[in-house]
């Protein structure tokens, strides 16, 4: 009999002009280590949009430019196809050949979501390879309801999220929807026991009523999707909207400190700058009048240059005069008309004195006027400088502070908007989650009517004695992984999870949920191939480990050597059986020899490979 199920191949996303970016993954344990931001989670979204998801892969820097990607699933029975799929979503194409070989094949369409008369949906292309095509289960207790299954509906026990893998929500209840509870849970007694709910019919109610309820039921989810809409606009990470507006707040007094100090900052420098134009004008006030000064004084060293001029004649003629004989003016007859002998020696002695006099004077304005241009070229200086530092204070405040302060008020008011949103976001998450109440107090009052009504309630939960081998593989595998605290294992059908020595698993510290997650996945795999239970045959697991980085399992799990025994024990083979797991350390390298093993070193020089996308 041929094993149902699938397993990856490869998976390849191509761009016009772009290097093909391609990893390709075993039968066994394939491992993906290597630095954030590389493109592990990347991977695992490629994967989960390539068997059915709605939400295509982040949008991030390494991934533009390409288009398609294109998945290679090999059957456990051996045949061989290729899934590929426009990376902005949209339906699938499907190639019955290797992904080498497909320019040589015609596609087969699939819809992405529900098949139509003519055409299959990539979920009944995915169900029929597992053997799961046509199962029936139960969504409504009350009165029968029941829906088939989809690929989406047994995803999310086989690929598992970095959100989801460290929860306290159980891995039974993966979607986290309150209307689809009842349906997981039968899904899991199905995988459990092999029975569906086909058989159960559905029971007659009174319309009127149930068309009341309907409609509460309905209005409540349109409400509820409303607002998960109107949430998801405002944030990706509804769970980190406490921590997001912790850290905002802490930007927001940062980012007011700054632009205080800008300011206070910009305030100095513009009395600075002020001070300096006050001074440059009052050495150019003063200037003038020195320049003044020393126009008067040039005038007067003229005024003294000429009397110099006047009294050296004087007194030249004087003597020129003495040497003349006396006699008597030809014209009008007077004696001695110049004076006598000792006047002319009077007068000429008058004119040397006069002379000495205006000497010392013009000797005082002389130094004056040095004093005076020596403080002209002293004030000169002192506005240069003044003037520099103007020119330079001007140009922080044009060229520094201002831009400076104008960025920081932008900042400022971008972190007020995000911290609106936030608050309005955080409302939101509050309002979801008085809603989601208000519907799950519904839906548990709907059942209780039905359980009181008439003593027929269906059970769509898996009862403990149904689950017995299956905690069973659980506790194998916490024991081969050295898990902290192992123990029994039985199974809370109140919770729908696994106790592990005596503790529910949801009351353990975030590192152990997350490996007590991928123990109940990996053991829900090995427990259906044990049993001959339809599953896939795979599981996709991203940072099972990572969390042990946090304060509530770091020395328990380094002393007790999880890590090493984790790989050690999932890389023993398995029959038809492929686990893929995304982890930021590299597994023991006595392991790495007997798995497909990629290390992303997140260097974009090296010769490393530095992650999914290659350098281009």
């Amino acid at each position: 009999m041929v094993t149902p199920g699938f397993y990856f191949s490869r998976i390849e996303a191509r761009g016009k002009g772009k290097t093909p970016a391609a990893i390709d993954f075993a039968k066994g344990l394939t491992v993906v280590s290597g630095a954030s931001d590389t493109g592990k989670s990347y991977l695992l979204q490629c994967l989960d949009f390539m068997t059915g998801a709605s939400t295509p892969p982040d949008e991030i820097d390494e991934a533009a430019g390409y288009e398609t990607l294109w998945l290679e699933i090999i059957t456990w029975g051996g045949a061989v196809f290729t899934l590929e799929r426009s990376l902005k979503g949209g339906d699938l194409n499907l190639y019955e050949c290797e992904l080498k070989e497909v320019s040589n094949h015609e596609p087969e369409l699939l819809k992405a979501k529900k098949a139509t008369k003519n055409t299959r949906s990539v979920s009944n292309f995915l169900l029929k390879l597992c053997d799961l095509e046509g199962v029936e289960l139960l969504a409504k207790k009350k009165d029968g309801s029941k829906w088939k299954l989809g690929f989406r509906g047994i995803a999310h026990l086989t690929i598992i999220n970095e959100e989801r893998i460290y929860t306290k929500q159980s891995p039974v209840h993966g979607s986290g929807i309150v209307t689809q509870k009842t349906f997981e849970e039968s899904l899991f007694r199905f995988l459990m026991t092999g029975v569906d709910d086909s058989s159960v019919i559905r029971a007659t109610v009174n319309s009127e009523s149930m068309g009341s309820q309907k409609a509460r039921k309905e209005m409540l989810e349109e409400i509820i999707e409303s607002t998960e809409s109107d949430l998801s606009e405002l944030t990706d990470s509804p769970d980190e909207i406490e921590s997001q507006l912790e850290k905002l707040s802490h930007s927001l007094e940062e980012a007011t400190v700054a632009i205080s100090l800008d300011r206070e900052e910009l305030r100095e420098r513009e009395i600075e700058r002020r001070d300096l134009r006050q001074k440059v004008e009052q050495f150019e006030a003063r200037r003038e009048i020195l320049e003044r000064l020393v126009d008067r004084f040039q005038l007067l060293n003229q005024y003294y240059d000429s009397d110099l001029l006047r009294l050296g004649a004087m007194a030249e003629a004087g003597n020129y005069l003495s040497q003349l004989p006396q006699a008597a003016c030809p014209v009008c007859g007077t004696e001695n008309p110049w004076g006598t002998d000792e006047d002319l020696k009077n007068t000429g002695l008058a004119c040397i004195r006069e002379i000495e006099r205006i000497q010392l004077l013009k000797s005082d304005l002389g130094a004056t006027m040095a004093e005076i241009q020596s403080e002209i070229e002293v004030l000169d200086n002192s506005a240069k400088t003044s003037t520099r530092r103007y020119e330079e204070v001007s140009d922080q405040i044009a060229e520094q502070l201002i831009p400076a302060e104008q960025v920081l008020k932008i900042e400022l008011v971008e972190l007020f908007e995000t911290q609106r949103r936030l608050d309005r976001a955080a409302a939101l998450v509050n309002q979801l989650e008085r809603l989601r109440d208000q519907l799950d107090e519904f839906l548990q009052e709907d059942d209780a009517e039905d359980t009181e009504g008439d003593g027929n309630s269906l059970q769509s939960t898996a009862k403990t004695s149904q689950t017995t081998k299956f905690c069973k593989v659980v506790e194998k595998i916490l024991a081969e992984w050295n898990f902290p605290g192992s123990g029994a294992v039985t199974f809370s059908e109140d919770r729908q999870d696994v106790v592990i020595n005596g503790k529910d698993r949801s009351n353990h510290g975030k590192g152990i949920r997350a490996l007590s997650h991928a123990a109940f996945t990996v053991a829900l795999m090995r427990y259906c191939r044990k049993v001959k239970r339809p599953h896939p045959g795979l599981v996709v697991l991203d940072s099972p480990l990572v969390a042990y980085r946090e304060s509530d399992s770091q020395q328990l799990v380094e002393s007790a050597g999880v890590k090493e025994s984790f790989y050690r024990s999932l890389s023993k083979e398995q029959k038809s059986q492929q686990v893929i797991v995304f982890e930021n350390e590299d597994p023991p390298e006595d392991v790495q020899d007997k798995i497909l093993f990629y290390h992303f070193s997140g260097d974009k020089e090296g010769a490393a490979r530095s992650g999914f996308f290659p350098r281009q």
